[in-house]
């Protein structure tokens, strides 16, 4: 199962925009939680913000397109 292509479809029948990610990040989250094809020593966090915090950022690195686009988009912008 495409956990994030569910929440997606889910949140544009919704009537939400189809690249809207911060709506269903929850969702995804939750989605990733239920696969029991993770390993079971796996721990998630018990919400989506501890996931972000302690498990998804420490893997973002200078260096990575996704890391340069957050430089970019916030610690660039400080004067």
């Amino acid at each position: 199962m495409d956990v994030k292509k569910v929440a997606l479809q889910d949140s544009v029948a919704r009537g939400n925009q189809p690249d809207d990610l911060k709506r269903v990040a929850g969702d995804i989250f939750n989605g990733l939680r239920g696969i029991r094809s993770l390993p079971p020593n796996l721990n998630l966090g018990s919400n989506l913000e501890t996931f972000m915090r302690f498990k998804l950022a420490p893997l973002i690195a200078p260096g990575m397109p996704t890391y340069e686009a957050m430089k970019s988009a916030i610690i660039d912008k400080i004067p």
